[in-house]
């Protein structure tokens, strides 16, 4: 019974990535590997906006220092749709649990002409999940897994290590819901060349592992900044984090702080930037009761508050519930420093609330 057990476990486990046909035999866990590398049909999903069209699905088989075995011939799109494709690898015998899919196509989002794009993903056949999912955020991996694997990680580990370096940067997985928000850090060019180009540089400068060599860092920041109104509430988690990252900030710094950029080559060099939470998210303590607290990004301040100081909300007033006052021009104008329910969506919003003037 004991051995009975091992043995469906792991065969269900196998029957969530690519298929294959074997016997359960007595001595199983000697074959195990050979039998998984026979007669497997592959499967996956290409996961991207519709801005991405997709032409072509093609698979490489590696062998465990990246080099090509062979082009596999038998791939086969069966769903084609903008942003999400199906493919499917025809049943084959494998020499290496270790397969290269490379989604070729174009990018069309900012200009009217496409751009020639391709996006790949490095997985291992036998652990690589339910269905074999090529997103950006593994496109933008695979270098960095290259580079850990010639210096001596084995696959696994070196997957591992470059998906917990990118989690540390943004904050998010590879399954998460919220996997778009990744896009929005390539669009500092606006165009479409520049957005492919934008993405091979990150590639190319995370190889070390490190976000802050990457040469176009403040760039993204900038861009974060003068469009953080157009961004959720929801993903703002994700934009604070990799702005304030960027600028040298500690992504712990509370609603209503203000910051001056130091950073020469930013946009805002010498500009006084402030810490702005808005939405609401609810965090339940072990005591049953509930906290509240808000997603924080950078923002300018608006005509006014350059006058008088920013209103925000500012979690160090808001919990004795303090109101600013302040006289400016023939007119009194009051900050709450409440917490807001969305971003502002208006690109001539005040916060500040003129309450009286005088005549």
């Amino acid at each position: 019974m004991k051995n009975y057990v091992k043995i469906c476990g792991f065969a269900v486990f196998c029957v969530l990535g690519c298929s294959a046909d074997y016997d359960v035999v007595d001595d199983y866990y000697e074959q195990q590997y050979s039998e998984l590398m026979e007669n497997r049909a592959c499967y996956g999903i290409v996961d991207f906006p519709e801005a991405f069209k997709l032409d072509s699905v093609s698979v490489y088989e590696l062998d465990s220092s990246f080099k090509k075995i062979k082009k596999i011939k038998d791939v086969e799109v069966t769903a084609k749709n903008d942003g999400n494709s199906k493919f499917e690898v025809g049943k084959r015998d494998y020499k290496s649990p270790i397969i290269r899919v490379v989604a070729s196509g174009t990018w069309k989002d900012a200009d009217s002409v496409d751009v020639a794009i391709e996006f790949e993903k490095i997985v291992n056949i036998i652990s690589g999940g339910y269905n074999i999912y090529v997103r950006l955020f593994d496109h933008l991996l695979v270098p960095r897994i290259k580079q850990l694997i010639e210096i001596g990680y084995p696959f696994v580990a070196a997957q591992e290590k470059a998906e917990q370096e990118l989690y540390s940067i943004y904050g998010v997985g590879v399954n998460s819901p919220d996997k778009d928000f990744l896009y929005e850090l390539f669009k500092f060019s606006n165009s479409d060349s520049g957005f492919v180009e934008n993405i091979e540089n990150f590639r190319n400068d995370f190889v070390d592992g490190s976000w802050m060599d990457y040469r176009d860092r403040i760039k993204t920041a900038d861009y974060l900044t003068q469009n953080w109104q157009s961004f959720s509430s929801a993903d703002l988690r994700y934009y604070g984090q990799v702005q304030m990252g960027s600028y040298g900030i500690s992504i712990d710094s509370r609603s209503g702080e203000t910051f001056v950029i130091e950073d020469s080559t930013s946009a805002f060099y010498k500009d006084s930037l402030v810490c702005a939470g808005y939405g609401r998210a609810w965090w339940r303590r072990d005591d049953g009761g509930y906290d509240t607290y808000a997603h924080n990004i950078l923002r300018p301040f608006t005509a006014l508050e350059r006058e008088i100081g920013a209103c925000v909300f500012d979690s160090l007033k808001w919990v004795s519930k303090d109101t600013t006052v302040v006289e400016f021009e023939g007119a009194t104008y009051k900050c709450s420093h409440q917490l807001d329910s969305s971003v502002p969506t208006k690109p001539d919003f005040e916060n500040w609330k003129k309450v009286k003037s005088r005549k």
